[in-house]
């Protein structure tokens, strides 16, 4: 393990990376493989979404999340678990970054805590999000709830992509110029409700911290299940833009899994949606899903896990009121 401040950080990750990959076999052939993969590309509502043919990630995409599962198996983030060519650059003396070895991305890490906490974006965890984002700007840092995505939702952790792959990424800028409606302001910082997407879409704009934090607070009540013992269900990305220095995109859950994920035969598709998935890139784990896979699918895919923009809407009216 190695130790690094923020100012050398992504000097330090891309020496890191180069050094993975000569010294590490699984993490070598698998992020090889990336260069030949296949991907089709499917028009959703005037935008494109991207499949890419990716069975390495089928551990990820079946991974029981279950109490009873997880007892069951050791962490896989956690240092002690992995195997001796899995390395580490320890971050502000609290997260260790990690290659991940079945990538999705051309540079694909894991930020997982020192300590085996379970997962949750806390207000603290979401400031964390945000600097990395400054100590690593060529890269897309993103959050996968515990019920939403995350094959390890017993260890803490951020995932992070190199920037440039992600559809919603891609279309951000002409997102902004089509409807959205002004939810909240704090300073520096505006939230909005974005309405031409693939789903319902929550999007902090900021150039403050604070005033971020203060708005992501707003979210997480508004969010909140009635007894607010529990996390609301969401995957979160942000990225440095020019224009805005944080760009951070919320999208709000009402299940882990599609309804086609547990159909048996023909009829399923394995697709288990995390953040990439709701930016718009599916990587998918069998042939046949990726041959069959439509535009329909995909929408009902989204339909089926998250809020539905009425229900979003009247929370937020409701919450507005207090």
């Amino acid at each position: 393990m190695c130790m690094t401040d923020n100012s050398n950080l992504s000097e330090a990750v891309a020496t890191f990376l180069s050094q993975q990959l000569e010294s590490w076999e699984l993490a070598r052939v698998n992020y090889a493989a990336l260069q030949n993969v296949q991907i089709r590309v499917l028009p959703i509502s005037k935008q494109e979404a991207f499949l890419q043919f990716n069975p390495g990630r089928i551990r990820s995409t079946t991974a029981k999340t279950d109490t009873n599962s997880l007892n069951a198996r050791k962490c896989f983030l956690c240092p002690k678990n992995q195997p001796n060519e899995q390395k580490h650059i320890l971050w502000d003396n609290r997260y260790n970054i990690s290659i991940n070895p079945f990538p999705i991305f051309n540079q694909h890490l894991t930020i997982s805590d020192v300590e085996h906490l379970p997962q949750s974006l806390t207000v603290e965890r979401f400031r964390d999000m945000l600097n990395l984002s400054d100590c690593l700007p060529d890269y897309l840092i993103f959050y996968n709830g515990p019920e939403c995505g995350a094959s390890a939702p017993d260890h803490v952790h951020f995932q992070a992509g190199n920037r440039g792959m992600l559809p919603l990424e891609k279309q951000s800028k002409e997102l902004l110029d089509k409807e959205r409606e002004l939810l909240k302001t704090k300073g520096k910082a505006a939230l909005y409700l974005l309405k031409d997407y693939f789903c319902p879409l929550l999007q902090i704009l900021a150039d403050d911290i604070d005033d971020a934090a203060s708005l992501y607070v707003w979210l997480l009540n508004m969010l909140a299940k009635e007894d607010k013992t529990e996390e609301p269900m969401m995957n979160v990305i942000c990225w440095k833009e020019k224009v805005y220095h944080w760009v951070i995109n919320i999208f709000p859950r009402r299940a882990q899994r599609p309804k086609c994920y547990f159909l048996k035969g023909d009829k399923q598709i394995l697709i288990s949606p995390a953040t990439v998935e709701m930016c718009g890139f599916f990587p998918i784990v069998r042939q046949e899903d990726f041959t069959k896979v439509s535009a329909n699918d995909l929408l009902n895919i989204y339909n089926d896990v998250c809020i539905p923009m009425e229900e979003l809407q009247h929370l937020i009216h409701c919450y507005s009121q207090k």
